[in-house]
């Protein structure tokens, strides 16, 4: 009985020695299997060195994202304002009265696309709200965007230096707004330190929000010294300028801001950013915290990027001194 236990242990040692000996074999032959697998083996590669642009092909198309009539605080009928827009070359308009709905049934103008939208002023900012049916009830910043979104809708700051505003730490806390007002034409001839927020927009920009700016006539006048109809556009790139397609160019950045000059295209090719325009002087290119990072000469420009900017936006000039503020174009490291 001894005998055979030891027999059977002797078996064991000399299988568990050969199976050894075929295991180091295999190893010897394929020394990648000790190796533990790379992060890129393991797990989905985190995207890196990447341009994101709301831009595409297609032409722009020419509209007014801010203007009032007498249905808000305004003093221009609907439908001459309607009429007077389509005069001067619109194709769309949003007429974003003061705490009211203006049916675009008043608007209706031949040629015009107009999309639904409102102005809403509280005592913490005045807000422009597009693709709306209802202005929210809201005692706080964030509830109008929420309120806004709620309905499919787009919205943005408007007037954001001048008094009511939201002040700096309100307007950064609001991540998924759609962008604010950079440039106001009424504000340019009424109140115009006030005007221009692009040094506001970097700097909410350089704090790693993701906003659009948008500029606007605010027109108040139909016609006369006091109208400011045609000053601005936002000129959204659309293969049909619906409300629906405007809306949506307005909440993916995919327009144009400007009070005069205007731009052809804005391409991404490799890492390289490209402008044209029909007859700019120069084109300046920005990124993280207002920087100049290059200027060009001439109607077309362009702009290789590092992965340092945080973000590009271009802003063409033109040589008597209209100016297109370009979208910008996101960087990933």
């Amino acid at each position: 009985m001894k005998l055979d236990t030891d027999v059977g242990r002797w078996f064991f040692v000399a299988a568990m020695g050969m199976l050894g000996m075929a295991l180091a074999l295999v190893v010897i032959r394929n020394p990648g299997l000790l190796r533990p697998p790379s992060p890129a083996a393991s797990a989905t590669p985190v995207p890196h060195r990447t341009i994101e642009s709301p831009y595409g092909n297609g032409a722009f198309r020419r509209g007014q994202a801010h203007g009032q009539t007498n249905v808000g605080t305004g003093h221009a009928f609907a439908a001459t304002l309607g009429s007077a827009y389509r005069e001067a070359g619109y194709e769309w308009l949003a007429v974003t009265d003061l705490n009211a709905i203006t049916s675009p049934a008043l608007l209706a103008t031949p040629g015009l696309t107009v999309v639904p939208s409102a102005g809403a002023t509280y005592g913490f900012g005045t807000f422009l709200a597009y693709n709306v049916d209802a202005i929210p009830d809201a005692i706080t910043p964030r509830q109008v965007v929420d309120g806004v979104q709620a309905q499919a809708g787009v919205v943005f700051v408007g007037r954001p230096l001048a008094e009511p505003a939201p002040n700096y730490d309100q307007l950064v806390s609001l991540r998924d707004v759609d962008g604010i007002e950079i440039f106001d034409a009424r504000l340019v001839k009424d109140d115009p330190t006030h005007a221009d927020a692009v040094a506001l927009w970097d700097r909410l920009l350089t704090d790693g929000m993701r906003l659009w700016g948008i500029a606007g006539d605010d027109t108040i006048e139909e016609r006369g010294p006091d109208s400011t109809i045609g000053r601005t556009s936002t000129d959204v790139q659309v293969d049909e300028v619906t409300p629906i397609k405007v809306t949506d160019a307005l909440r993916r950045g995919a327009f144009i801001a400007g009070n005069g000059q205007a731009v052809n295209s804005v391409t991404v090719a490799g890492d390289t950013i490209t402008v044209s325009t029909p007859d700019a002087e120069h084109i300046a290119f920005i990124g993280r915290g207002g920087e100049v990072l290059r200027t060009t000469d001439g109607p077309t420009g362009s702009y290789t990027v590092n992965y340092s900017e945080l973000y590009v936006r271009a802003v063409a000039y033109r040589a008597d001194g209209r100016r297109a503020w370009v979208q910008p174009v996101f960087v990933n490291p």
